[in-house]
């Protein structure tokens, strides 16, 4: 029994000595195409190559963790409406993501 005990002991100071992995999340600008695009906005947005471009930003968006990260999303909060833009065919979000 007290081997018992200790093995159980034992395995519970080895879990809780193992760090928690921190949560990450990219922070920077998305984007997301309107649904009830005009013929104009198609044009613009699929033949011009603006999704194109719209991803190689948001591939950019750096990567943020634990206290970084509290600070990324404090700063988006603050903006508010702000930090969503609506442009002709899309909106551009800045946000944690």
């Amino acid at each position: 029994m007290k081997k018992l005990l200790y093995t159980l002991l034992a395995v519970s100071i080895i879990f809780s000595a193992c760090k928690k992995e921190e949560e990450c999340k990219n922070c920077g600008t998305w984007y997301k195409i309107n649904d009830n695009l005009t013929s104009a906005e198609e044009l613009v947005i699929y033949q011009a190559g603006l999704t194109q471009l719209m991803q190689m930003s948001e591939d950019q968006n750096p990567e943020f963790c634990a206290d970084n990260l509290e600070q990324m999303e404090q700063v988006y909060n603050n903006l508010g409406s702000a930090a969503s833009t609506q442009m002709q065919g899309y909106t551009a979000i800045q946000e944690c993501r």
